[in-house]
């Protein structure tokens, strides 16, 4: 993860094997804050003022300051059956605009939560367990590209299979 802040004068960078986020000055390099701990940085919201992070630990959405890594005063969100320990997940694909955060797990399993309360979502239809490469779009869409270049999209709080878009 690395991105800029809303200034563009700093970077906030992940730590290798998950040690913290770190916020450095992108001129001299020198750190300016740090996050310590199993955070794993979902995305910036849409004004890129706010650094979503999980927190594997507690199981918690929490919300910091781009701009300095301070806590936001929303209380954190419990995510729903999101369990620790375990083999790490994968990946996880968030949409700030939508407040869909997806995880996909070993063996292909994917979850999704609404991160406004926490809930965990419905699987996607045909889809609880896919070897491959999936994002969340906005509007609350899950993309998932497979098999023979086919592009196939769900809404991510029914399930519903939406469509698919097949390559040439």
């Amino acid at each position: 993860f690395l991105e800029f802040t809303p200034s563009g004068t700093a970077l906030l960078v992940e730590e290798k094997g998950g040690g913290g986020i770190r916020l450095v000055d992108a001129g001299d390099r020198s750190e300016l804050a740090r996050l310590d701990g199993s955070v794993v940085p979902l995305g910036l919201s849409t004004d890129r003022g706010t650094l979503y992070l999980l927190d594997e630990d507690s199981a918690q959405i929490r919300r910091v300051s781009a701009n300095n890594l301070r806590p936001i005063t929303a209380p954190p969100v419990h995510l729903e059956a999101l369990t620790a320990g375990g083999p790490p997940p994968l990946r996880h694909r968030f949409d700030a605009d939508s407040g869909i955060l997806a995880e996909q797990r070993e063996g292909g399993e994917i979850r999704i939560w609404n991160v406004a309360d926490g809930r965990l979502l419905p699987p996607l239809e045909d889809k609880a367990r896919c070897d491959c490469e999936f994002w969340v779009l906005p509007g609350g869409v899950i993309a998932l590209i497979g098999d023979a270049f086919a592009i196939e999209l769900y809404d991510a709080r029914s399930g519903r299979r939406l469509g698919r878009l097949q390559g040439h």
